[in-house]
């Protein structure tokens, strides 16, 4: 919905998981002539390195910038507008409140889905040869894994210790979590109730609606 409220130019289809959109765009693209059409990807980041970020844009899918779309609506000036324009409460307070979320209640289960996504990852990325080294093949991938998820994650647990910057923070976890403490926070029932008010003042506020797209920056052509 959001997407089609700041890129009206283009059909806007919903398909599922990351990995859907990608089968989907490469296989649109690929039978251009048969299909009459472009497909451009936009999926989450999912602790995505700059690396696979780049790889993927060769394929026309790009990545939101932010780790799930959660985190997109929540950063500080979409959630300012949405309060000033209806709620009027003190953002202080519930930024407070996510941050003390993140750092305390949450953090065991973000670590835990960073260190899922990020070692799958790195799984996924190599490639294994049938013969009779297969077993040192392994033995080397494991080692070189091992080092690398627990450098990452121990980096992430620190940052989420130490810094108390709301947007940076909001940026880097999972923050499906977070929209219904921030929703609550500004007196909403639900995450869902402050969605339908970022859309509603899309729809209104052309000035908005540009700004938020400038804040996704993201460029199909």
């Amino acid at each position: 919905k959001i997407l089609g409220c700041i890129y009206p130019e283009y059909e806007v289809m919903p398909i599922g998981s990351c990995e859907q959109v990608k089968l989907n765009t490469k296989g649109i693209n690929g039978k251009e002539t048969l299909f009459r059409r472009k497909a451009y990807g936009l999926v989450d980041n999912d602790y995505m390195q700059p690396a696979e970020i780049e790889s993927l844009k060769k394929d026309k899918i790009f990545s939101i910038g932010f780790n799930e779309w959660e985190n997109f609506l929540i950063q500080t000036e979409i959630l300012s507008y949405v309060n000033t324009q209806h709620l009027k409460k003190d953002i202080s307070n519930v930024k407070n409140d996510v941050i003390t979320h993140i750092q305390k209640n949450g953090k065991q289960a973000i670590l835990s889905d960073f260190i899922t996504k990020r070692y799958t990852k790195m799984l996924y990325a190599n490639k294994l040869s049938y013969n009779d080294k297969l077993s040192e093949q392994l033995d080397m991938i494991n080692a070189k894994n091992k080092t690398a998820i627990i450098e990452e994650v121990e980096e992430l647990s620190e940052e989420i210790e130490q810094n108390t910057d709301y947007d940076r923070l909001v940026s880097i976890v999972p923050a499906k979590m977070l929209l219904n403490i921030v929703a609550k926070g500004l007196g909403l029932s639900s995450g869902d109730d402050y969605v339908n008010l970022v859309i509603k003042y899309l729809k209104q506020d052309k000035f908005f609606n540009e700004r938020v797209k400038q804040l996704l920056n993201i460029s199909f052509t």
